[in-house]
Order: C-alpha cells, then structure tokens, then sequence
C-alpha cells in the first residue's frame, strides 16, 4: 500500500471520512488530499485554523463540474460532507503530530489511533485550562537566594513556553534528550490502556520536558524568557553579578547554572 493510499485509510478508519454514495465512493477522502494533506507527515504543518479552512474547502469547494443527471451541463461543485467530529479529529491529529515531532517521535497511524486522539485532547484541554503562577519575590533580606533557587524549578514547571511545554525544560539536568522509549500500548489482560508517552513518564508533558530539544527558535525564544525570569529575582543584588555574563544573550539556561553553581554548589551538575 503506497502512503498515500495508507493515509486515505487512516482518515476512513480513525478520522471517520466515510464513504459517499457514487462512483468515486472515497472521493471524500481524496478532496482532503487535493487540499495538500496527502500523507499522515503532512500533519505537522497544519495547525486549528488551517485545518478549518481545509475542511471549509473540502465541504464548499467552488467551481463547477459536469452534470451526472446530464453530460451536456455543468453545475457548481456540490462538494463532500465532513462531519465537526472529523474536522476535530484531524486537529487532533495534527496537534498530536506536532507533540511527536518535538520529541522526534514517528508520526503513524497507530501512534494517532482514535483512542491516542482522546488522550490528545485530554492534553490539550489541560493546556487550555493552565494559568501562570505568580512572579518569585525578588531577592532579599527576608526573602534569600537559597529559598529562590529551591522555587525556581517548580515556577517553571508552571510556566509555558512558546511550545506549550514549561520552561522547566531549559533547566534540566541533561541537555541531550535520553533514548526515546516506545509509546505504551493498550494490553487487555493487564487492564492497561494507550498511553501517548514511554512508559517512564507518569505524562506526556513530563516526556515533553525531558526530550524536547535544546535548540531552535523555540528554544532560543523560551531560552530568553527563563533569563529575564532570573533576572527579576536577582536584579540589583549581589546576586545579579552571577548572570552579568549571559546578558548580551539572554541565556537563561547558562544562567541558571551560573546561580546554581555559585549558591548550591557544582555537585550535582558534576
């Protein structure tokens, strides 16, 4: 089976683009393909909005094509039916295809099976739902450094960056992502569902933050913000002279280790 033949598959059986009565029985499908959506890679460079137009597009097309009740007229393109449920579907999908992509995971149908689609929007709901935590107090008299080093990773925890991932990411331990462990399954005898991450990970946020690469605009932009962070805990402190280095580039993640090293000590980064 050719991919892009699989992918008409996927979107029949985990999507639900049914079948239309006619000659052309997954013509359906096929407009979905037309609109640039040919294989299930093709995910990733879709987001909510353009998924929307797609739909749109497949369901009011335009243009005219040849009467079947008469070969001699034309008519205008009466288009194919997709349902909201696929159309939320495919976001899913896409935004799932996404996550996968982050963490250098490979894109399939089984990976973005109707059940992982559920737990993907289980994710996304809780992201929708997030709200930042307030500011760390800054540095001072009453309120130490050794406390604010101890609130720090946990306030990034609950900080998202531009990947929807927390910034937590950009201060941990191992800057080269582990090896990537297999997706859970579901397992019947053992009562034990899909999940959409390793086995090792309690979330797929909690993958998120260990294997999403330290590199890229993404990066460098989430990178920015975990510096000015810092920087308003320290700022016109003693503490400040710390990460006066990582200034000019705003690395949040070299400064971080800066404060760490000065004020915890290197062991554990050792």
């Amino acid at each position: 089976m050719t991919e892009l033949a699989g992918f008409r598959t996927y979107l029949r059986d985990e999507i639900g683009v049914l079948d239309v009565t006619g000659v052309n029985a997954a013509g359906k499908r096929e407009a979905i393909q037309s609109e640039g959506l040919n294989v299930i890679d093709d995910l990733v460079d879709f987001d909510d909005d353009e998924i929307k137009i797609l739909c749109q597009s497949v369901r009011k097309p335009g243009g005219t094509v040849q009467d079947p009740n008469d070969p001699t007229r034309t008519i205008p393109d009466p288009g194919f039916k997709v349902p909201a449920i696929c159309e939320k579907r495919l976001k899913l999908a896409a935004n799932g295809a996404r996550i996968y992509r982050m963490i250098n995971r490979p894109i399939t149908q089984a990976s973005l099976d109707r059940n992982r689609l559920k737990l993907f929007d289980q994710h996304l709901r809780l992201i929708e739902d997030h709200s930042e935590p307030e500011q760390i107090p800054q540095v001072s008299k009453t309120f130490g450094i050794m406390r604010a080093m101890d609130l720090i990773p946990s306030h990034l925890r609950e900080r998202l960056g531009s990947r929807k991932i927390p910034l937590s990411y950009i201060i941990r331990e191992t800057e080269i992502p582990p090896t990537l462990g297999p997706l859970v399954d579901e397992n019947r005898n053992t009562r034990t569902p899909c999940k959409i991450h390793s086995q090792e990970y309690q979330s797929i946020m909690e993958q998120l933050i260990e294997h999403a690469e330290l590199s890229g605009s993404e990066f460098e932009e989430d990178n920015v913000k975990v510096f000015h962070i810092l920087h308003e805990i320290v700022n016109n402190t003693s503490f400040e002279s710390s990460i006066k280095s990582f200034q000019i580039k705003r690395d949040g993640r070299s400064a971080y280790l800066a404060l760490f090293q000065h004020n915890m000590g290197s062991s554990k980064w050792d």
